[in-house]
């Protein structure tokens, strides 16, 4: 191919590979022969250009030295991504592993540059979504191989949240609700919570799904299960970089809990300062022209209003909160 021209993705057969039998050959520039089963999950052309080694996609193209490619389990979507270093002077990318790290299922593959020379960002737990640039989804394994791999998952909450990555990407739209109907989540661990955010994140933009899923889990008032998810989702949005923040914020949004970066909570009361009403935050509106966020506020006589943040304080004593009810009350008749 010429020098300087467009080039395209041409990620090729993605196979089974035992090399203990004789009858196997190996692909080109396979890895050593290793003595166990393993999966060749992917092997994309690169080609050089006028700037140098590139992923095959117009315009595209990294200093040999910082290519890598990164490879996430979209059936389990809060693992750590498998990464390579793309080799210098090579013009593909393959990954292989175990069969055990490679289940089948859906991946995506992410080509990107590392400055190894400047400092690095937050870590980034999650996903990318699909739109994102230097984004591939590939298929391992045959739909049959990923059924029964589903069939054979047992009923930890983790392997649940994985039976639920399946079905949704299977758009098995009728066994999603019903599965979803199955889960119950009692004494949660943060580590659970943490895996149940990621795969409700890389479900985004799909609010429908996430907001069944949630009430499901929440359908008997566990005012203690929000608020240790809320935690969590601070916790994830102090480990990301910014792009991912605003995917934390969108989560929060989704299913109507306080946003991460907020210094209110929903449902707490706080006081209008410059008029001295009281009122109790109903949501939470991201219209940032008005300021970082508008509090929807509902007042002691049923009406509402939504405010910029800044306006509001918090309320720390209430001496009867029945006058609340009859009223906006001023913060100096408390």
């Amino acid at each position: 191919m010429a020098e300087g021209l467009g080039i395209n993705v041409r990620p090729r057969e993605i196979r089974r590979v035992d090399e203990r039998s004789p009858s196997c050959r190996p692909p080109a520039r396979a890895c050593l022969p290793l003595p166990f089963q393993e999966r060749c999950a992917f092997r994309g052309a690169m080609h050089r250009n006028t700037r140098g080694f590139g992923p095959a996609l117009p315009g595209f193209a990294i200093p040999s030295r910082t290519r890598r490619g990164r490879l996430w389990n979209q059936c389990q979507p809060w693992l750590e991504p498998i990464q390579e270093s793309i080799i210098h002077s090579k013009a593909d990318l393959t990954i292989k592993r175990p069969l055990s790290e490679l289940p089948p299922g859906n991946y995506r593959l992410e080509f990107f540059q590392e400055d190894l020379w400047a400092a690095q960002p937050k870590q980034n737990l999650f996903m990318p979504e699909a739109s994102a640039p230097n984004i591939f989804d590939i298929e391992i394994g045959s739909k049959d191989e990923l059924l029964d791999r589903y069939k054979h998952l047992e009923n930890s909450f983790r392997e649940r949240l994985e039976k639920l990555a399946i079905l949704k990407l299977l758009k098995d739209d009728a066994k999603l609700v019903e599965q979803s109907n199955q889960m119950k989540i009692e004494n949660p661990l943060t580590e659970n919570l943490r895996e149940l955010a990621i795969l409700m994140i890389s479900w985004l933009p799909d609010e429908d799904k996430i907001r069944k899923l949630w009430n499901k889990l929440v359908e008997l008032g566990n005012i203690v299960l929000k608020n240790q998810f809320e935690d969590v989702l601070k916790q994830l949005r102090e480990s990301v970089d910014e792009v991912n923040k605003k995917r934390v914020i969108h989560l929060a949004l989704a299913l109507n809990l306080t946003p991460p970066d907020s210094p209110f909570k929903k449902g707490e009361m706080v006081v209008y300062k410059e008029r001295g009403w009281i009122g109790c935050i109903n949501g939470f509106s991201p219209k940032r022209e008005y300021g970082k966020w508008l509090l929807e506020i509902r007042y002691g006589d049923g009406s509402k209003s939504k405010v910029p943040l800044e306006h509001f304080e918090k309320l720390f004593s209430i001496v009867d909160e029945k006058d609340l009810r009859k009223g906006r009350r001023k913060k100096g008749v408390i």
